[in-house]
């Protein structure tokens, strides 16, 4: 009877650690995926910021290229590159052209569209270094900008205190980058397939509806 409890509590312990290294796998595939996605993001609205450079003389050359580009790629790939998502990867290179030579790749895609809603540049550079220094989730960054946390800590007169208070009123939302990468990587999964992730730019789309 000793023995088989004995078997038992190892067993528990066996499959724990063997669950920690499939969680620690997902975790640094969605890191590499996110990473990925970022990049590719990044370097279609570089490409489509100079073909428009090229075309300049004329007027309405940006709008034309970005519906016939939408085009070509729907056909050729599927959803995830509809006009307005173009316009986005393009004015996330006008607005982060140097992001390669920083740590900032670590965010999503959903932080960086929603720091592209912040006009002030000042509060958007402010709010992604916050963003990745502490870590915040997508939840929490939507939540400091829509309370414009930033402007109210300019004019606070006690800013020890209003951080404090910001942590406490965000703290159900925080979460740690590799929880939400385990939950977020088993999704992928479990619907498209690790064999499916490609590292050409164009089968990226396959996680868009993810990352969007």
């Amino acid at each position: 009877m000793k023995k088989e409890n004995h078997i038992a509590l190892h067993s528990t312990s066996f499959i724990h650690e063997i669950k920690q290294i499939v969680t620690e796998a997902r975790q640094k595939a969605y890191i590499a995926i996110n990473s990925a996605m970022v990049e590719a993001y990044w370097l279609m609205g570089k490409r489509i910021v100079e073909e428009e450079q090229q075309g300049k003389e004329r007027a309405d050359y940006g709008t034309q290229l970005l519906k016939e580009l939408s085009t070509e790629l729907t056909q050729e790939f599927g959803k995830g590159f509809s006009v307005p998502s173009l316009y986005n990867y393009r004015l996330f290179y006008q607005t982060f052209p140097e992001i390669f030579s920083t740590p900032w790749r670590i965010l999503s895609w959903s932080h960086y569209k929603r720091l592209l809603t912040v006009p002030n540049p000042e509060a958007r550079a402010w709010y992604l270094k916050e963003a990745q220094e502490q870590m915040w989730s997508y939840r929490t960054l939507n939540r400091n900008i829509g309370s414009q946390y930033y402007e109210r800590l300019l004019l606070s007169h006690d800013k020890e205190k209003m951080e404090t208070e910001m942590k406490s009123l965000t703290l159900p939302y925080q979460q740690v980058y590799q929880e939400s990468y385990g939950s977020g990587v088993y999704r992928i999964v479990s619907k498209y397939r690790l064999y499916r992730i490609q590292t050409r730019i164009g089968y990226h789309q396959q996680l868009t509806t993810f990352l969007a």
